[in-house]
């Protein structure tokens, strides 16, 4: 959406004008979703989440911060707990990782994200237009890098850590970098994460 040209002293703001800037100003307003309630404050609006399950199964807890026990059917599984990631138009409640108990090792854990940024005349704008499914991922090595998004396309990759993964003896524990659900945001040049954390 596109905003109208700037006026100098004395020129008149024509009416066309003004419902341009309106419908410019509705489109970049925040919105609520299923799971992220828009709460309006003195100094502008803060997000709260709202509890998400899917499937039957809760993201209640500590998403994406804590080693489960979990049914799949009948079976019994061991895995990282999900939870709910926010990045553009999109609210994506990501399943429990399900870990392999026999594979002994230390490990870097985190989710791969795919974002287009919001970008109007070929220059970027501060926000997230969509996202892809977030993607599990793990290594024994570092994080990958991020791929932050340029213009025209605007598509890029956000990289969340979300922790170290230990696997010894069928055992499994994990030191998480944050706890709660996550909101990707992008401003030009960077792509960053909140933590989310249920009232």
């Amino acid at each position: 959406m596109r905003l109208p040209p700037k006026k100098r002293p004395g020129n008149p703001i024509l009416a066309s004008d003004w419902n341009m800037l309106l419908d410019a100003l509705a489109a970049r307003t925040p919105r609520p979703s299923a799971g992220l309630e828009l709460v309006s404050t003195s100094g502008g609006f803060i997000y709260r989440v709202r509890t998400v399950a899917a499937g039957g199964s809760s993201v209640q807890g500590d998403p994406f911060a804590e080693i489960i026990t979990y049914k799949d059917g009948e079976v019994s599984k061991t895995g990282i707990r999900g939870g709910v990631v926010y990045a553009g138009d999109k609210v994506w409640n990501v399943d429990h990782r399900e870990l392999n108990l026999e594979a002994s090792g230390t490990f870097l854990v985190w989710l791969e994200i795919g974002v287009t940024a919001n970008v109007e005349d070929e220059v970027l704008l501060p926000g997230l237009e969509t996202s892809s499914t977030p993607v599990w991922q793990q290594a024994e090595d570092d994080y990958p890098d991020q791929m932050i998004p340029e213009a025209p396309s605007g598509s890029g990759t956000a990289i969340v850590a979300i922790g170290t993964l230990q696997i010894e003896e069928g055992k499994a524990k994990l030191t998480p970098v944050g706890r709660g659900s996550i909101r990707i945001d992008h401003c030009p040049g960077t792509l960053s994460h909140t933590r989310l954390l249920s009232e």
